[in-house]
């Protein structure tokens, strides 16, 4: 993935984010172990939209928070998902 969009705002990415894809019986999972982000759904669709949701609800989140109220964990996926997005297009 390169571009992320949720609604009407577009994540532009430096690089492509490596995920993994997994489907089950008509269940599909996208997960990135980078960033503890995961998307599930019916469809392959409905999955890269919970994707891209978790992905816009963790980089507004970390953003909105100093580096202080996060966890040294929480930093560090901080610094990776900012470094990641080359810039937000909403």
């Amino acid at each position: 993935m390169k571009l992320i969009v949720w609604e009407s705002t577009k994540y532009v990415l430096k690089q492509p984010l490596r995920c993994s894809f997994q489907s089950e019986e008509h269940y599909y999972v996208i997960q990135c172990e980078l960033l503890d982000l995961i998307g599930t759904g019916d469809t392959k669709d409905e999955a890269e939209a919970a994707f891209n949701e978790e992905f816009d609800y963790l980089y507004r989140k970390l953003n909105s928070l100093d580096d202080q109220q996060l966890t040294k964990h929480n930093q560090v996926v901080k610094t990776m998902i900012n470094y990641l997005v080359e810039k937000v297009e909403s």
